[in-house]
């Protein structure tokens, strides 16, 4: 069901109405406010609709642009691998109209972050990428506060090789302006691109805590995740470290497990299987052990944490081992392939050559080696479903919006009906009567109003507590941080000697030679606290609005507001017409705007990472995080019940107004209502004409 028929509808009923806004301004009012309610919706329906979000997450040099050239774009080289920086970069590429670079630098309170955590002593992640983002700016020779003071730039190009100069100097190794940029935005004008975001992290240590969080945000919005884990060190802990910091706790919808660079692992290992068939089902078998491992201990992690959503994602993944360049042979012209693929492709072909008594690779070989149609079928699904969500949400959103249409029809012909009734029947003598007895009703109403209003002002008072109530008990469950183990390895070196005693040239010799030990210890993962921080917070938002939604629900407000209010219009005085109030009444009830609660995720867990980075081993240094951790969740709490406790009482006090101004509402739209009956009747035949042509209109809208 598409919205173009209903928009159209709208606009004409609107154009048509025009005429009759002089008798009836509360219609031209009513469906405007239609229109460009539905116009919103569209609008914001139609950005939701014209991407599919892919996020990446890989190790740098785990092959994220080639990979992705595969799986889209057939191998043409759409993003550039120049859009993957060495350095925390976090990249999102779209379509655009016009070849362009969008380019984000630190805040200056960031880059301060940066300079205090390259200043720390200790070799933690975070302090080694700290150290050598402050070495590279120094030697760039760019102005770093001129250039942080920007915020943001734009910048055009030509073409795709124009771009692609302009992002190695802000993204490339050793781009000029490389270490100050937090992200960029590329955009493409390839038709291929077009309906795609790709989010691609570099898989680097964020020395800036916020950005971490900030990747997650993205990636939480994303309808596919592809994890990108080189063959050669599947789900190393370089990975797993990587994939704890990036993945986010909720949101994602589904993840992709790519074992990438099948065709190096064939390269190094194919020599100790006796046959491609037995290379393939090796390394099945020793996937299917590593990912099943690795992927529930980190889940049981992620559910001891609180993320449940996460360790259910994690527990249904499995590896799917891929090779872009094995792809590329079954596919792709040779023409196409890259220096890289034929040097590959001639290593691959001598292997099989020497090592399997003479095998030739065949098409299907490549194809089945290069595994694209899993990642095709998860990538195809994301989008059949995408499609599918997008269609009901359309359908829904019309249905939604014909159904007020045809409320609001309803209403607008009564009223309609009913001017047309008095103008026909009544006289100037009957509506003085009705003008003399309508202020005593108007007294009635406004009693009523305060009885429905004070009602609903105490439930608000009531029921806040109670929430507040237990948003302080669910503190206590986000305050648990598990102890992790690690393992660390030591290399000891030591003197021998080599002398021979049969050699007398050798007498005297020593070399010096090593061996290493392992350890294992104990530590806290500082990203563990901020994780805990943030879903508290996430989770204390998400209750706070949904009760403040359920503290005063417009509709129910509406719907005990005109009960109450028809109620009494039930009289049977005979100089006073309920009807004349009643389609006012309705009217007015009907567009009541209550305030809805919007509350923003703080930066209250940058308070840990100013103090601890990475792995904290001592016991006192334990103490002291988990001590600010609990810290830091009192400092959300009170945040959040200072914001909740304002807007309650901001709400309180528009309800206050309502209740002070609504009763003023009512008697002068009722005599407004009056003297455009008191017109009506110099010429009542016109009148009444306009009328049943008015309703004629809104009857077959």
């Amino acid at each position: 069901m598409t919205t173009a028929p209903h928009a159209a509808r709208l606009a004409a009923l609107q154009t048509a109405v025009q005429p009759f806004s002089a008798e009836f301004p509360e219609l031209i009012t009513d469906f405007a406010a239609l229109k460009a309610d539905f116009a919103t919706k569209v609008e914001r329906f139609s950005h939701a609709e014209q991407t599919l979000s892919i996020g990446i997450i890989g190790q740098v040099k785990a092959g994220k642009s080639t990979f992705l050239n595969a799986l889209l774009f057939d191998g043409k080289p759409v993003l550039p691998a120049a859009a993957t920086p060495k350095t925390a970069n976090l990249t999102r590429i779209r379509y655009g109209e016009q070849y362009r670079l969008e380019v984000s630098y630190y805040q200056p309170e960031e880059w301060a972050e940066i300079e205090a955590t390259a200043a720390e002593t200790g070799d933690h992640a975070e302090a080694k990428v700290a150290r050598e983002l402050l070495a590279m700016a120094t030697a760039s020779g760019v102005n770093i506060a001129a250039t942080l003071a920007q915020g943001q730039t734009q910048h055009d190009a030509a073409d795709e090789r124009g771009l692609m100069g302009l992002l190695n100097d802000y993204a490339g190794e050793d781009g000029r302006y490389t270490a100050l940029v937090k992200s960029t935005d590329l955009y493409l004008p390839r038709a291929e691109i077009r309906g795609f975001e790709v989010v691609d992290t570099p898989g680097m240590n964020d020395p800036v805590m916020s950005r971490t969080q900030k990747t997650k945000d993205y990636m939480a919005g994303c309808d596919v995740v592809f994890f990108l884990s080189r063959r050669s060190q599947f789900l190393d802990q370089s990975d797993m470290d990587l994939l704890a910091r990036q993945l986010p706790s909720k949101g994602v919808k589904r993840m992709v497990l790519v074992a990438c660079q099948m065709d190096a692992t064939l390269q190094d290992e194919g020599h100790n299987a006796d046959s491609l068939a037995a290379f393939e089902q090796g390394m099945a078998q020793q996937l299917a052990k590593r990912t099943q491992r690795e992927m529930s201990t980190f889940a049981e992690q992620r559910e001891k944490a609180g993320h449940a959503e996460a360790a259910a994602l994690l527990r249904g993944v499995q590896a799917v081992p891929s090779s872009t360049f094995a792809h590329g042979y079954a596919h792709w012209p040779e023409a196409a392939w890259s220096d890289a693929m034929r040097h590959t492709h001639s290593e691959l072909t001598e292997l099989a050559t020497d090592c399997w008594a003479g095998y030739t690779f065949t098409q299907a070989d490549w194809h089945r080696l290069g595994n694209f149609d899993a990642l095709t079928e998860a990538y195809q699904t994301a989008r059949t479903d995408k499609t599918a969500i997008l269609a009901a949400q359309r359908a829904g959103m019309v249905s939604e919006a014909e159904r007020t249409l045809g409320e609001q029809l309803t209403v607008s012909s009564k009223k309609v009906e009913e001017r047309a009734r008095k103008v026909k029947t009544g006289d100037v003598k009957q509506l003085n009567s009705q003008k003399a007895a309508c202020q005593q009703y108007l007294d009635k109403l406004a009693a009523t109003l305060s009885t429905v209003l004070d009602s609903t002002l105490a439930e608000v008072q009531r029921t806040h507590q109670t929430v507040l109530g237990e948003m302080k008990a669910a503190q206590q469950s986000f305050t648990r941080l598990d102890t992790r183990t690690g393992t660390e390895t030591e290399t000891e070196y030591y003197t021998v000697s080599t002398s021979n005693w049969y050699n007398p040239f050798s007498w005297g010799d020593t070399e010096t030679r090593s061996y290493t030990t392992s350890r294992s210890y104990s530590y806290l993962a500082t990203s563990d606290a901020v994780a805990k921080i943030v879903s508290y917070e996430e989770d204390c938002i998400a209750q706070l609005t949904t009760q403040f939604a359920a503290l005063i629900s417009p509709e129910t407000l509406r719907i005990n507001l005109g009960r109450a209010l028809v109620g009494v219009l039930n009289s049977n005085s005979p100089d006073f017409d309920p009807a004349a109030f009643r389609s006012t009444l309705e009217g007015t009830v009907r567009r009541l705007e209550i305030p809805r609660l919007q509350i923003a995720l703080s930066d209250t867990a940058n308070l840990i990472s100013h103090h601890f980075r990475g792995e904290v081993r001592s016991s006192s240094d334990m103490d002291a995080l988990r001590d600010m951790q609990r810290k830091a969740l009192g400092t959300v709490f009170t945040r959040l019940a200072q914001t909740f406790d304002a807007e309650v009482q901001r709400l309180c006090a528009q309800l206050t107004v309502l209740q002070a101004s609504l009763g003023d509402q009512f008697s002068t739209q009722v005599h407004a209502e009056m003297a455009q009956v008191e017109a009506a009747f110099a010429d009542r035949e016109a009148a009444l004409a306009r009328y049943e042509k008015l309703l004629s209109l809104l009857r077959t809208a």
